[in-house]
């Protein structure tokens, strides 16, 4: 008989064919790969904030989570603790009530000792569903009045901003530019000569020709197609921009989906999640399938759908949000290790942003908070279940090999007195649970033979798996 152990998880790996050394999950949802490859359940969903029907979008700025409002309203001193109303207006008496439908990119342009950052957003209006720009420089007080945020744009911008250096870019897509504000004037300016411009990008593509995405990649701004990414140098004095480079095939059709992380690229593609990497020795930029891992799930995602995604720099997790489903990309520098987990919520997510280390989830106009501290949601049990490819005991190579079948199995956990864990249909008697403090091993039965095994969990705390260990043993010839 031959001990195996497991550890180091890997997350989810859905491939019809997985090595005998890989720990990787079959199934389960709503667990998540800590940095020493441990198990544990996804963050809670706590309850965090109720904001005003009027608000829209959830994002970060100068320490403070923001939504957007109509200035006017006197809004601002309903804001709930921890939150500042960005207030939008076009001066007058114009009111944007019930005109904005959708917060869809932010970037910060410029500072004040009394507002903080300021922050330069493209909303969607609900009336018109025409896409605006708006620079909030007023401080909250003012938000009372009809301010001016509003950016008289030569162009009619897409559902994207980027930010390279000093400058502020936004596509033109019925001209086919990449367009970029003035240095000196802010984004107020979008014409002064030999500081604002464009670049003429359609150009330099053979394929789709609408820019739907726009991104920052080693320093570089990033130009997405639907099947091709263009990486262009942005300097100060427009004379000096050069398209650095363009790969054919990657591309996005997702703009909320675009984030960096660690100077890279990462966005999801038409062949699942994407990014760039630098090689080491040439310098130029490279495709890679980060999500190849787990192509089976994201082949679900539609070209209806609106991913909105989040990179949480504490956390280490890329959050993209998908109605009801998050996939997780963890990406640990100092572990080593990447792992995708998939997360179902009990509400659907409108706008997720981080804030402080913490990140925050809008759906509808409640606000919740990722919480790791606790195993369930607001109201709700925790019920999962999962299974993973036992290392070294995928099964006969031919009709004489010798088999392995589980004969027994401990799982060192840590779970508060309230979990239950219980097994899944297939039942070994020999099995225990062993949890740190206790007297005795908890019984925690494991079932599967062969290749796979599983495990069930339900209750209301929380649970950690920190380890296994299966005893196996040959049966048969």
């Amino acid at each position: 008989m031959e001990s195996i152990p497991l550890s180091e998880c890997q997350g989810l790996d859905t491939r019809p064919s997985l090595k005998d050394d890989d720990f990787s999950l079959i199934t389960g949802d709503n667990l998540q790969v800590l940095p020493g490859g441990s198990l544990t359940l996804r963050p809670a969903l706590v309850r965090f904030a109720d904001v005003h029907e009027q608000s829209v979008g959830l994002y970060s700025r100068g320490g403070y989570l923001r939504c957007v409002v109509p200035s006017g309203l006197s809004l601002q001193e309903l804001a709930p603790t921890g939150f500042i109303y960005d207030g939008i207006g076009r001066g007058g008496s114009f009111d944007y009530s019930d005109k904005i439908d959708q917060v869809l990119a932010v970037e910060t342009f410029g500072t004040s000792p009394v507002s903080g950052p300021h922050g330069y957003l493209a909303i969607k209006r609900s009336d018109s569903d025409v896409i605006e720009h708006h620079w909030v420089k007023q401080p909250p007080s003012s938000f009372a009045s009809f301010t001016d945020t509003y950016i008289r744009l030569p162009f009619q911008p897409g559902r994207s901003l980027s930010k390279v250096g000093e400058k502020i870019l936004a596509p033109d897509p019925a001209n086919g530019y990449l367009r970029y504000c003035s240095t000196l004037n802010g984004p107020s300016d979008w014409t002064a000569v030999g500081d604002a411009g464009f670049e003429a990008v359609l150009q330099y593509v053979s394929g789709s020709r609408e820019i739907i995405a726009l991104g920052v990649h080693r320093g570089l701004a990033a130009v997405f197609f639907a099947d091709a990414v263009q990486l262009w140098f942005l300097d100060a004095d427009p004379a000096n921009n050069q398209l650095r480079q363009v790969l054919y095939g990657p591309g996005t059709e997702f703009p909320g989906s675009v984030v960096n992380i660690y100077g890279d690229a990462h966005f999801l593609g038409r062949g699942g999640f994407s990014n760039l990497e630098n090689a080491k020795i040439t310098g130029e930029a490279l495709y890679a399938d980060i999500g190849d891992r787990i192509k089976t799930l994201s082949a679900s995602i539609q070209s209806t759908d609106t991913p909105i995604g989040v990179w949480s720099q504490k956390r280490a997790q890329w959050l993209l949000a998908v109605g009801t489903t998050i996939y997780c990309y963890a990406n640990y520098p100092r572990a080593g290790t990447t792992s995708w987990m998939r997360w179902v919520l009990p509400v659907s997510v409108d706008a997720i942003a981080e804030n402080e280390g913490t990140v925050y989830v809008r759906s509808g106009d409640v606000v919740y908070r990722l919480d790791d501290t606790i195993g369930r949601d607001d109201g709700q049990s925790s019920d999962i279940a999962w299974t993973w490819q036992t290392r070294g005991l995928r099964g006969p190579k031919s009709v004489r090999a010798k088999r392995k079948a589980i004969k027994s199995a401990t799982v060192e956990c840590t779970t508060a007195a309230t979990y239950t864990p219980v097994a899944d249909e297939r039942v070994l008697t020999g099995a225990s649970c062993r949890v740190p403090g206790d007297t005795g091993a908890r019984r925690l039965p494991l079932g599967g033979s062969g290749r796979r095994v599983g495990l069930r969990a339900e209750g209301t705390g929380l649970v950690t798996i920190t380890g296994a260990e299966l005893l196996v043993e040959e049966c048969g010839v």
